[in-house]
């Protein structure tokens, strides 16, 4: 067996000049015989260091790049918007999904946050309920249903909620307050439903979104 005639070299010789084949490759390459050999690192282990540097460039910067972000952010407000609609609007499904997965996976962070919220929006969601209520005082327009419609509410399984098939607040339609417009749905599945609308009477659709 032929061996490299470069000095120090014991690989197997693969050309009549007598090189092996990484000597051909250097060659062919214009790179030094000399030049030091760079082997690459794994690609974790470099996301793991730039990671790392990231970080640590993030904590010694970190009032100037808030600064430089918040800057920012106000002299592009409008577009910074509009690209976050576009988005959003593109893709809805995938980020309900991921909403979902992470309310589940951290309840009591959710806890946490509806009680920060309400707290803090205690006005605001004592007007939605005001409001609520007098939009279902108007669709309830079978009065001699009215105690119909309070049995369904009393006998309401524990952990499910009432809610309306045709939801009262749409853009699109107003349902009404009576019984065969009332159903029982889990807190999470009415939360999902809201007031979707599928222009049929079952409104079923959202089911399949979950």
């Amino acid at each position: 067996m032929k061996i490299c005639t470069v000095t120090n070299c014991t690989k197997r010789s693969a050309s009549k000049i007598g090189y092996c084949a990484f000597h051909i490759y250097r060659q062919k390459n214009n790179i030094s015989f000399d030049k030091p050999v760079v082997y690459r690192q794994p690609k974790e282990l470099v996301r793991q260091k730039n990671l790392k540097l990231c970080k640590n460039y993030y904590q010694k910067n970190k009032e100037t790049k808030l600064s430089k972000d918040k800057e920012y952010y106000q002299k592009n407000k409008e577009q910074i918007l509009a690209k976050k609609r576009v988005y959003r609007e593109n893709n809805k499904l995938a980020i309900n999904q991921k909403i979902s997965e992470w309310r589940k996976n951290n309840p009591e962070r959710v806890k946490q946050l509806n009680k920060e919220y309400r707290s803090k929006n205690f006005g605001k969601i004592k007007n939605h309920w005001r409001l609520r209520d007098k939009k279902v005082k108007t669709a309830l327009i079978y009065l001699e249903k009215i105690d119909e419609i309070n049995e369904i509410y009393q006998k309401c399984p524990e952990g499910m909620q009432v809610d309306h098939i045709i939801p009262i607040t749409n853009k699109n339609v107003c349902g009404l307050h009576v019984p065969w417009n009332l159903q029982y749905l889990s807190e999470k599945d009415n939360n999902f439903k809201r007031n979707k609308f599928d222009f049929t009477y079952d409104n079923t659709s959202w089911q399949n979104k979950t």
